[in-house]
């Protein structure tokens, strides 16, 4: 048995071996997982292997592991062995491969190399099911979602990962609905800590996270979000509430380095001398602390670089497209500061009092593409912004009818669909 008291102090060292993982043969794999089959023989008890997990995390600086995900158990009939403990480890967010387990180390007395049974990287299906859901569903038509998958079929079909992923999003909008059905079992903050203004709605905000996070209505179902109300004007948004929601979610990120963010931020203006430095230093800290930043391109049909945040480099600027595939040219800002189109046009998402309803604006394309960027980092968890943009681009649709003249890429991502 495994008895790693105090780390350090007492420890007796024995056989040495690497902890290079294996590709499983016949399905896909997760690069940025691993998982360890560890031999009951050698680890009567969990916490036998909780402790070995320790000691894994102070030899090997490339691994992690994730506390949202801390289940281990024992799967039985494995190669000839009645039973192994499963122990799944992660690449910790500094690094950028497994490269670290090539090494050799010294294993604790009482553990043998052949303890350790096997390491492969983890298999998809461990993380992964592929759902289907029906476009028209609770009594609106989600064409929004059926496109998102970029397979126009009346389905938005999607891996799901459930909830236990170290990826969650931010909400800096007005207030939400925290308790509509859409998020019921989701982990939900208020990183607000005062008092609202009266005059503060739950409406833009409950809708733009139902299109995020909803169990029927999301993009992203299943994953936990933060709120921070920045428009308690009605509909208007008080500057110092904009610096106080900036703040709190880069304080949540700085907080939880182990945890990828992703902030939805459908507000915006025109740009001048006071938000353009703000917004530009806000952006540098979101992608300092691993975070990325989606925001609407504005709704004034007009070039987006000359409003704010649109115009920023560290964000992914998103128009909008109608359910034809053609921007929403009535309203949707464009030109090169757009990095993509997300449907905005007629989107059907949550409303307070567990209410739904339709609703239009880059508004709503901002959180559809957020969604795309929460289920990116659920697949390959240390991707940067470079990579989010290059992979937006790789699986996207062209706009139709674009006017001449528009400058920019004009494509919509999408999330490729699953197939089982």
């Amino acid at each position: 048995m495994l008895a790693l008291v105090a780390v350090g102090l007492g420890v007796v060292y024995g056989a040495s071996r690497n902890f290079v993982p294996q590709e499983p043969q016949g399905t896909d794999f997760h690069k940025e997982r691993v998982w360890a089959w560890l031999n009951p023989k050698c680890f009567a008890t969990e916490a036998d292997v909780r402790n070995f997990k320790d000691y894994l995390l102070s030899q090997y600086q490339c691994l992690d592991f994730n506390e949202k995900r801390e289940k281990i158990y024992q799967r039985p009939n494995i190669d000839g062995l009645s039973s192994v403990w499963s122990l799944w480890l992660e690449l910790n967010h500094a690094a950028s491969n497994f490269d670290c387990l090539n090494a050799n180390i010294s294993l604790p007395s009482d553990i043998a190399a052949e303890c350790i049974a096997n390491i492969f990287y983890e298999p998809l299906e461990h993380t992964q099911v592929c759902k289907d859901q029906s476009r028209s569903i609770i009594g609106g038509d989600l064409w929004n979602l059926d496109l998102l998958d970029g397979n126009e079929n009346n389905l938005y079909q999607f891996w799901d990962y459930g909830n236990d992923q170290a990826v969650e999003a931010i909400i800096l909008d007005t207030d939400v609905d925290a308790f509509h059905t859409e998020f019921v079992g989701l982990n939900i903050v208020n990183l607000f800590n005062g008092d609202m203004d009266p005059r503060t709605s739950q409406n833009h905000g409950t809708h733009v996270a139902g299109t995020v996070s909803g169990h029927i209505v999301g993009g992203a179902k299943e994953t936990d979000f933060s709120y921070y109300p920045v428009c308690q004007l009605g509909s208007s948004c008080a500057w110092s509430d904009i610096e106080g929601g900036y703040e709190a979610a880069i304080s949540l990120m700085l907080s939880n380095p182990n945890v990828r963010y992703v902030i939805n931020f459908s507000v915006g203006g025109s740009r001048n001398s006071l938000n353009d430095p703000a917004y530009t230093n806000w952006g540098r800290r979101i992608n300092d602390a691993g975070g990325f930043w989606v925001t609407s391109a504005g709704n004034s049909a007009s070039n987006a670089c000359n409003f704010a945040p649109a115009f920023s480099d560290w964000a992914i600027t998103v128009g909008s497209y109608s359910e034809n595939k053609q921007p929403t040219t009535w309203f949707t800002n464009f030109g090169s500061c757009v990095n993509t189109f997300g449907p905005g046009e007629s989107v059907y998402s949550a409303l307070p009092g567990d209410a739904y309803g339709y609703a239009s604006g880059t508004s709503m394309a901002s959180p559809a593409t957020a969604s795309i960027v929460v289920n990116v980092l659920k697949q390959s968890h240390n991707m940067d912004l470079d990579g989010i943009l290059s992979y937006m681009k790789e699986n996207s649709f062209p706009l139709l009818n674009v006017p001449s003249g528009w400058l920019g890429d004009n494509t919509a991502a999408t999330w490729p669909r699953c197939s089982d």
